[in-house]
């Protein structure tokens, strides 16, 4: 991350970048070895309430150890990055979660389709599961890739899940890699969930109706568990000349992102 920031900085992009690192309450030991010879802010989270656990780690944000905890110009969560899952030494992961930072630090405002309390429940139950991901996948399979209108005071579901102000397979790929990094998956379970989440990615491509998948991949979908492999999504879906391409890194060529599980590197 200190090289991160450090590139980051000698190639400017017009808006400022800052990695913080926040260490978790009760393991202020390590603040001195995590710090010597980076150059990174670190700060050390507290319990001011008294309840137990660390304000910041799990009152504010729910962190999961080694999570990178992404928020826009203002201020909002609009990403998480586990570095464990994405290891950095792999250049793909290195590059994406630079994107991710300089993406989230173009963005000013908070669209109204975005959910500020928790970017990832697209439909603001309070709870992320699947479901969040196939409302995504439903509206990117009736009419593509799009640039989100300005809306009222309210909105069925939020799908800008990135805060971009558009709606992509990326935003139900934030989904996906959330639920990933923090469930264990039941081994016989995972070939079923792999085939159903490739099947939803396959019909949003051809244009199908999702609701044409076989009933028992709608509900592998559907439940809590999640794959053990890794999963490609190819983000060229629905890309047309009115839509929003998806060339991530910037070398006018659209990205191939892939869903790891949990302990996969």
């Amino acid at each position: 991350m200190n090289d991160l920031q450090q590139e980051l900085d000698a190639n400017p992009i017009g808006v400022d970048i800052q990695i913080i690192g926040i260490n978790e309450r009760g393991h202020e030991v390590g603040n001195d070895v995590v710090t010597d010879g980076r150059d990174l802010p670190w700060l050390q989270d507290v319990d001011a309430d008294e309840n137990g656990v660390s304000d910041v780690w799990y009152d504010r944000w729910d962190i999961v150890y080694r999570d990178v905890m992404v928020v826009d110009a203002d201020n909002v969560h609009v990403a998480s990055y586990n570095l464990t899952t994405f290891d950095l030494a792999d250049q793909q992961n290195y590059d994406d979660l630079k994107a991710l930072l300089i993406s989230a630090a173009e963005s000013s405002q908070t669209t109204t389709w975005h959910n500020t309390d928790d970017p990832l429940d697209v439909d603001a139950n309070s709870i992320v599961v699947p479901l969040d991901a196939l409302h995504i996948f439903n509206e990117l399979n009736a009419v593509g890739s799009y640039e989100l209108p300005s809306a009222g005071a309210s909105v069925d579901y939020y799908y800008d899940t990135n805060n971009d102000g558009f709606i992509t397979p990326l935003d139900a790929l934030l989904v996906l890699n959330h639920l990933n990094t923090t469930s264990q998956v039941a081994e016989g379970e995972a070939d079923g969930n792999v085939a159903a989440a490739r099947a939803a990615t396959d019909l949003v491509t051809r244009g199908d109706d999702v609701s044409s998948l076989h009933s028992s991949a709608i509900d592998n979908l559907m439940s809590d568990d999640l794959p053990a492999q890794a999963i490609d999504l190819d983000l060229t879906l629905m890309e047309s000349e009115d839509e929003p391409d998806f060339d991530i890194d910037g070398d006018d060529e659209a990205e191939r992102l892939q869903l790891l599980p949990l302990g996969s590197v």
